[in-house]
């Protein structure tokens, strides 16, 4: 096995200890991304908590439920905030990033936005 092979298996291989977690949601959107951030709050919780939570980014969406994908990013955004003030989870708010308030345009042009910085 070569030296790429070897680096992939690792890679692939379960975690030991608290995992990183990066969540990107458009929360606002549909309730099962309120359920997701959630239950990963509770993961991150106590002793035997196995995440850390690192970022919680809001994604943009387009429906009935918003004018544009930048209103219903914005919508997200709150959302999350939302959410963590309903669960007392103050704390996260330092760690919540707008997304973009557009799609990708093609595969090869970026689009600015703080959760992309952050990442």
């Amino acid at each position: 096995m070569n030296q790429e092979e070897l680096s992939l298996l690792q890679r692939l291989s379960k975690p030991t200890g608290k995992i990183d977690v990066v969540l990107d949601t458009d929360t606002y959107n549909e309730v099962d991304d309120q359920f997701a951030l959630s239950y990963l709050l509770c993961l991150a919780e106590g002793a035997d908590a196995k995440i850390n939570i690192r970022a919680l980014c809001a994604a943009p969406f387009h429906n009935a439920k918003s004018e544009n994908p930048g209103d219903g990013m914005e919508k997200s955004y709150q959302e999350i905030l939302h959410i963590l003030t309903l669960l007392e989870k103050e704390e996260y708010k330092e760690r919540v990033y707008k997304g973009s308030a557009g799609y990708l345009p093609d595969e090869q042009t970026p689009v600015e936005s703080a959760a992309a910085r952050h990442l």
